[in-house]
């Protein structure tokens, strides 16, 4: 190889290179934007309370653990029902105080009570919604192919390894698949036999696809 050919072939690497990573600079892109579609969409259309994006938890077996690509939260109108009774037994766990403070009421039990109101209620206010807040795991896949049984497979695992973490950082009950271009028919089977429900986007709607499969 001459001198002018391994320029040339220098030149090939380098442009190699930076095709490669303007694919893949696109391709994150384009991945990114599906999923704050999604995102979007169960807040908006499904009444998830909130949503976020590539959130970072660990499983019980992976060390560097996984980036979920959505992650929504379950609307539970029980956690709000609790906070509201906490907040009001906070108010009468004060009023009690102040009666037994001025001498309004003399009583050691109401007195004791009414710090165990004021400290559960307080404890709840503040950490309830984080212990009792349920949440979903969406994979996204923004593809030109049909999403196929090892994509499916992929989520299952991880979302199973999580499970056995014996400290969560989200209470995480169940698991969706989003794909821009579908599924084909192993895919839809395997999700439904392992419980994950699978939405497709057809004419910039989403479908659920896998219910009656």
């Amino acid at each position: 190889m001459n001198k002018i050919q391994h320029c040339k072939y220098i030149q090939s690497i380098k442009q190699n290179q930076q095709n490669l990573y303007t694919m893949s600079k696109i391709n994150y892109k384009k991945g990114l934007d599906f999923e704050n579609e999604v995102a979007k969409y169960v807040v908006e259309e499904m009444k998830f309370d909130d949503s976020q994006v590539r959130p970072n938890d660990s499983g019980s077996t992976s060390d560097k653990g996984f980036e979920i690509d959505v992650l929504a939260k379950v609307n539970d109108k029980g956690s709000e029902m609790y906070k509201s009774a906490s907040i009001v037994c906070l108010i009468a766990g004060l009023f009690a105080l102040a009666l037994c403070i001025f001498n309004v009421i003399d009583d050691s039990f109401i007195f004791f009570m009414s710090f165990v109101f004021i400290g559960v209620s307080i404890f709840y206010i503040s950490y309830g919604e984080k212990l009792m807040a349920k949440y979903v795991w969406i994979e996204c896949k923004s593809l030109s192919k049909k999403a196929d049984r090892n994509m499916i497979m992929q989520l299952v695992y991880k979302y199973n390894d999580y499970q056995k973490k014996q400290e969560k950082k989200y209470n995480i009950v169940n698991k969706l698949f989003f794909s821009e271009s579908g599924f084909n028919n192993d895919a839809k089977q395997f999700a439904k036999e392992n419980g994950v429900i699978c939405y497709e986007k057809n004419a910039n709607k989403f479908k659920e696809v896998n219910l009656n499969f």
